[in-house]
């Protein structure tokens, strides 16, 4: 083969190269862009600091349970703002989730929570009916308001909230609970640092901020070394 026709294989071997390269990019580009999209900060809310965090959780879940009753209490002291959002598992743990958003309605996130881990192993056998009257026993331990917390648990639009979770989880593929989506404008060395420190899946960045993608439990001092380098 002369020197021309190895010049003309190797431009040739180049742009097929960069096609390539383009389309992946083009395709990471669109990936990202639809995550961006599809992330939504409509969770239960709490705490009002600069990282966001999604956790996915299932009141039937003893790794959520860890995660709310001996983690995230602490790690309410960080900046970060925590969005709740339950993938039940059962029948049951779907109207615990229920319960709990018309809680947090209420201004009882927090107490409601942990009402319904620590009763999990009563709940969770009882009918659907039996456990619609359990929750005004509990709506009551939490001095809610017993008629507003029923409207609410009757209301399509809870029901279509707690779809959307689910629309949500799937799309990123996530199964698992708990699950954590944490989203911050940190700098770049701090994130890839972080992501290492916490055994992160997935790390994508769109419209200025990283998007993180945690699975499972992990230490408390592993969180906290993890968000304090965010902020």
């Amino acid at each position: 083969m002369d020197q021309r026709s190895i010049l003309i294989v190797m431009l040739s071997l180049f742009f097929v190269i960069l096609i390539i390269a383009k389309m992946g990019w083009t395709a990471e580009h669109n990936a990202i862009s639809s995550l961006n999209q599809t992330i939504k900060l409509n969770g239960m809310e709490s705490g009002k600091g600069n990282v966001k965090v999604i956790v996915y959780l299932d009141f039937n879940c003893p790794f959520s349970q860890k995660f709310v009753e001996q983690i995230y209490p602490k790690l309410k002291k960080l900046n970060v703002s925590f969005f709740f959002k339950c993938l039940p598992s059962t029948k049951n743990s779907r109207e615990a989730c229920k319960f709990v958003y018309c809680s947090y309605k209420q201004g009882n996130l927090d107490k409601s929570m942990k009402l319904m881990f620590e009763n999990k192993g009563e709940w969770s056998y009882l009918t659907s009916a039996e456990f619609r009257v359990k929750l005004k026993d509990y709506a009551k331990m939490l001095n809610e308001d017993n008629a507003v917390l029923s409207t609410c648990l009757e209301d399509e639009e809870v029901d279509e909230i707690i779809n959307s979770f689910y629309s949500e989880a799937e799309s990123l593929s996530i199964s698992g609970t708990p699950s954590f989506i944490v989203i911050t404008s940190a700098k770049k060395q701090n994130v890839i640092e972080g992501a290492k420190m916490v055994e992160a899946k997935a790390v994508f960045y769109s419209k200025e901020e990283f998007i993180i993608l945690i699975e499972g439990n992990r230490p408390f001092t592993y969180f906290k070394s993890f968000f304090e380098k965010l902020s």
